[in-house]
């Protein structure tokens, strides 16, 4: 999966940024966080707020790699959450003619850092799977996970008002050296046709 990016009129966009938009007005950047932070390594998450501290209604999420960026984009655009249907793509920064709109990201950007990896906790008996194929059934992906210890649940998550398969998943295990064997041996195992992409699974 590849992202083109028009650089033309670009201050500072790259691949590795994300903007996300048509977000509830109650989401916070820590909700943001641990909704992107699913899908790759993410190095900093903010919701844009106005100078009252009110939401925009869109945050801007920053990730350790273009890939992580570009698939995080794929998963997440349409993904319902917080009661609506998110809209996700690379961020492009601002448009230029007009010198004067370029001053006011930059002086937003340091803002995006205020969400620290540390807010990211793990939960040890869950783990996210990435890169389902999408007739993947539950019971199909708790049989196959079932390898690597006792599975609690399985849960395909869905997007769009059609719940439209996304391809991820939570599959919880009933102890934590369980999820651990399951992330080291799941990574990279087909499934589906498919290779797996395995992850810890993180809450805020």
């Amino acid at each position: 999966m590849s992202i083109i990016i028009d650089d033309a009129g670009v201050n500072g966009a790259d691949g590795k940024n994300v903007y996300v938009g048509n977000l509830s007005w109650e989401t916070d950047d820590a909700q943001l966080l641990e909704l992107v932070s699913q899908y790759g390594t993410v190095t900093s998450a903010h919701v844009e707020t106005s100078k009252s501290g009110r939401s925009l209604g869109y945050g801007l999420v920053a990730y350790a790699s273009e890939a992580d960026a570009s698939y995080a984009i794929e998963q997440l655009d349409e993904l319902e959450f917080g009661g609506r249907k998110i809209r996700v793509r690379v961020d492009r920064g601002p448009t230029a003619p007009k010198a004067k709109k370029e001053r006011a990201p930059r002086e937003q950007r340091p803002r995006r850092e205020r969400v620290p990896d540390e807010d990211k906790v793990v939960e040890p008996t869950k783990v996210f799977v990435m890169n389902l194929n999408f007739d993947t059934t539950e019971d199909e992906l708790a049989d196959h996970c079932a390898s690597y210890g006792s599975v609690v649940a399985a849960e395909l998550l869905t997007r769009g008002r059609n719940n439209r398969p996304s391809g991820s998943a939570i599959v919880e295990y009933s102890a934590d050296h369980e999820a651990k064997a399951a992330i080291a041996g799941l990574e990279g195992q087909e499934l589906g046709g498919r290779p797996l992409r395995v992850r810890e699974y993180y809450s805020a």
